[in-house]
């Protein structure tokens, strides 16, 4: 990767995300027709499906994001040589995704043992 040209480069990584990009496209398009021909609600079906792209997308714009910065992150502390650094900061990022619970629980991080977790515990980004 640290030799191959840059578009050789682009190309490679690019087309994926554009071809998945143009398929989530055309699903939509075609889970729209496919609502909109529903028996007496096609109407009211569409609507909340105009309505719940925006929030799916949001959602979809979140993950993506904390998942390039959380990359980003590593990569610096990897370059570093830093590994310890790189690991919490995987363990923060990873590790808390099944613990994360509706209904008000007040700390979305917990220890693989199941402890809540802490900045005392160092386990927080420095």
């Amino acid at each position: 990767m640290g030799t191959e040209p840059v578009g050789r480069l682009m190309m490679k990584m690019g087309v994926p995300m554009i071809l998945s990009m143009m398929l989530q496209a055309f699903y939509n398009i075609v889970d729209s027709y496919f609502v909109s021909s529903m028996k007496g609600i096609g109407d009211a079906a569409v609507n909340a499906l105009t309505l719940a792209f925006p929030i799916q997308t949001l959602m979809v714009a979140v993950g993506i994001g904390t998942g390039v910065g959380v990359n980003s992150l590593l990569s610096k502390y990897l370059g570093m040589g830093d590994r310890e650094s790189a690991s919490k900061i995987a363990h923060l990022y990873i590790c808390p995704v099944p613990y994360i619970r509706p209904c008000g629980r007040k700390r979305l991080y917990w220890h693989p043992d199941g402890r809540p977790a802490d900045i005392s515990d160092g386990l927080l980004l420095p």
